[in-house]
């Protein structure tokens, strides 16, 4: 910040007024050290915000050099931090190309251009009455509710798009369409490929870090790159699960973040 002559501070500010205002430089290099970091939140004191008196930090512990290594020390110093800066600069450059490549990998890779078409493929309709006749299966045994907004979507011979209802009624849902896919490829409702099941939070008197129990997750805050982490809360209330190889999506702050679970385990809230 630009420098001035004279500023009132309030209470949560402490002025260090120094007697040779050459040490100014090198003590403001070891006030913002790690050393003297620590020691402020080891000595401060109050619960929530902690404080820190004058007269504790009065007594803190400063090395001082003679004034010429100070000088010298100060130089390689603002060297040093400078091409920091600099390498900070470029890393955020190159994170953000990274993720504007990743973007664009990935909005490449669901449009069908990231590789050739194979027309040796099994059809998607293949696929897609397979599920349909394990759903089937499912619901017969019990293990699933029938959809009964259960629908087909198909492209017509006039090139729009249709969804089609069991009681045989359809509509044109061309405008719903986000953008065009190769003439393999068809659109779905995820419900039409998946069950989608929101967690439920057990009572809180059931968890623990007793292993012998459920693994159990809340949200986001294990979430790795791609598979979600070890947590350390179990239950033994199961509320719902989460099976090996499901896909997790987390539905509160932040929304958005996707993981897969390696295991079984139990999900509160915040996950579906």
């Amino acid at each position: 910040p630009d420098e001035f002559d004279i500023a009132n501070v309030n209470q949560h500010v402490l002025i260090v007024r120094m007697v040779d205002l050459d040490l100014r430089q090198f003590i403001h290099s070891v006030l913002i050290s790690p050393y003297i970091q620590n020691l402020i939140f080891k000595k401060q004191v109050g619960s929530g915000r902690g404080g820190l008196s004058a007269t504790t930090f009065s007594e803190f512990l400063f090395p001082i050099p003679s004034m010429q290594e100070q000088n010298r020390i100060i130089e390689q110093l603002n060297k040093s931090l400078s091409l920091i800066s600099t390498i900070t600069v470029c890393k955020d450059e190159v994170d953000s190309i990274i993720n504007l490549s990743r973007n664009k990998i990935l909005d490449l890779a669901i449009r069908g251009k990231l590789v050739p078409q194979d027309p040796a493929d099994e059809p998607v309709s293949v696929l897609l009455d397979r599920i349909r006749a394990e759903k089937e299966g499912l619901i017969k045994q019990g293990k699933l509710k029938r959809d009964k907004k259960e629908s087909i979507i198909y492209k017509g011979d006039d090139n729009c798009y249709y969804e089609k209802f069991e009681d045989y009624n359809e509509n044109n849902i061309t405008k719903e369409i986000p953008f065009s896919i190769p003439d393999n490829w068809t659109w779905c409702k995820l419900s039409d490929i998946s069950t989608i099941v929101m967690g439920t939070s057990p009572k809180g008197t059931s968890i623990s870090t007793n292993i012998n129990k459920t693994e159990f997750h809340q949200g986001k805050i294990f979430f790795s790159d791609k598979y979600l982490l070890q947590g350390n809360q179990y239950t033994s209330e199961i509320t719902k699960m989460a099976y090996k190889n499901s896909i997790l999506l987390c539905v509160r702050a932040p929304v958005g973040e996707v993981n897969i679970t390696p295991r079984d385990i139990c999900i509160g809230r915040g996950l579906a």
